[in-house]
């Protein structure tokens, strides 16, 4: 790849980072640690306005703030093992499918808490975050520019299967992820 074309790349590039916190301002509905929205503002480039295809590339998925008695997995003595990232709204092509715990999840993205730690209590280490980076390919998507995407969090262990991490006044999600348009010229 020459040059000129890696700056095209990086000029029709964004990288966005949400929190549950804010997911209900800006037009959206949901501000859950486990359910929120992403607005995604339109910008007026005229790369931005003539793409109808994007790559979607998910960086990470992290929750914030845990203390030892305020935890994402609702339990002080055992952290999740990791997440389904569900994102709907962006249009995703057929490429994104997870069949794990559940069978019926689609466009979901795995996120694996490497650093959960079990026996919270006796090991008296408690983790501040949970989630990680995302290792797997890039998506294509349509143009979600001036579109909400919704975020699901679903927790990978359990029986019941994936169930949506409960919601925790004190805790915080953040996901980040970047747009690459890919102009119809």
């Amino acid at each position: 790849m020459s040059v000129q074309e890696y700056a095209k790349r990086l000029r029709n590039t964004r990288t966005y980072t949400f929190t549950n916190n804010c997911g209900g301002s800006n037009g959206g509905n949901f501000d859950e640690l486990g359910n929120f929205d992403c607005a995604i503002p339109p910008n007026p480039f005229p790369q931005d306005v003539i793409a109808s295809r994007a790559i979607f590339k998910l960086k990470s998925f992290y929750i914030t703030e845990q203390t030892t008695s305020s935890r994402a997995s609702g339990k002080t003595d055992v952290d999740d093992s990791g997440y389904f990232i569900e994102i709907s709204g962006a249009g995703f092509n057929q490429g994104l499918k997870s069949q794990a715990k559940n069978c019926d999840l689609s466009n979901s993205f795995v996120i694996y808490n490497k650093d959960a730690g079990c026996n919270n209590n006796n090991s008296l280490i408690y983790q501040r975050i949970s989630g990680g980076e995302y290792y797997g390919e890039d998506v294509l998507c349509s143009n979600p520019y001036g579109t909400i995407l919704n975020v699901k969090v679903r927790i990978i262990d359990g029986e019941e299967g994936a169930l949506i991490v409960p919601d925790n006044e004190f805790l915080s999600s953040f996901i980040t992820f970047s747009i690459e348009l890919i102009p119809d010229n």
